[in-house]
């Protein structure tokens, strides 16, 4: 059952994702600028990282509690370990404006962590004899 919650998770967080990240890339600059001012409006680039990094995170999330209820917080913390590298990696590698670069590292890590959280609440635990 819970693998079928896995799986659901993955692919929504995915698709979902993408989409916010297209829409907050349309609107983003438009909603922000309308609530705090043009001087705030943020490309659109960063508002769309933004947006879909926070839905691959949320989805993340729920994919940990899969982790935490089988009682495999040993492979959360390496995908987490794994994903944090990863942000800390596209950091240094990117030569974009710094909020650009924030926002390309927390999509991407957050991304990572998704996909390596689901991997590991799918990839069966070797039974201990």
């Amino acid at each position: 059952m819970l693998d079928r919650w896995a799986w659901r998770i993955l692919f929504g967080g995915l698709v979902i994702g993408v989409a916010a990240g297209g829409v907050g890339a349309l609107l983003g600059p438009l909603v922000v600028g309308a609530l705090y001012g043009s001087e705030f409006r943020p490309d659109p680039w960063l508002a769309g990282l933004a947006a879909g990094g926070v839905i691959a995170g949320m989805a993340g999330l729920a994919t940990t509690q899969i982790l935490v209820a089988r009682g495999d917080t040993g492979r959360m913390a390496a995908v987490w370990l794994g994903a944090l590298a990863v942000a800390g990696i596209t950091i240094a590698v990117t030569s974009v404006d710094p909020s650009l670069r924030v926002a390309f590292a927390f999509c991407m890590g957050e991304s990572v962590a998704l996909i390596g959280l689901s991997a590991a609440a799918l990839v069966p635990r070797p039974q201990m004899e």
